[in-house]
């Protein structure tokens, strides 16, 4: 039976770092259809340095974009990413974001959508980003 639903609490991702031999590494790569749906909770990230902090989309086995899930961040936090090519990113996807906080970071692009991609922000401080 496939995933539907997904809790996660507490995490902090550390100093995550590019790694040269594959295309794409974001920190957390939301992967899935559009029935399921992922909440992360009281999760950190400090110092990213990947292509993507959080990446949300759903690739089919030649790489093409298909429907993908929603992902909820909640009370979460992105702070001082060190040259991460995105912050967010959703293709044909939906991230919402509720009493997070975005701040110190240093990449390209904060947010990104693609493709009939919603994101949401409620109650989100961004502070102190560089673009």
């Amino acid at each position: 039976r496939p995933l539907e639903y997904l809790e996660v609490y507490g995490i902090t991702f550390l100093n995550s770092q590019r790694d040269a031999r594959v295309l794409l590494s974001p920190s957390v790569w939301a992967r899935s259809d559009q029935s399921t749906t992922a909440r992360m909770i009281d999760c950190h990230w400090q110092g990213s340095a990947g292509t993507h902090i959080i990446l949300n989309s759903n690739r089919d086995d030649f790489g093409v974009a298909q429907p993908g899930m929603t992902l909820t961040l909640q009370s979460c936090s992105l702070d001082n990413a060190a040259d991460a090519d995105v912050g967010i990113f959703a293709n044909q996807a939906r991230i919402n974001m509720a009493g997070c906080s975005v701040r110190g970071n240093n990449y390209r692009v904060q947010f990104g959508q693609f493709s009939q991609s919603v994101l949401s922000a409620q109650d989100t401080q961004f502070n102190d980003n560089i673009i």
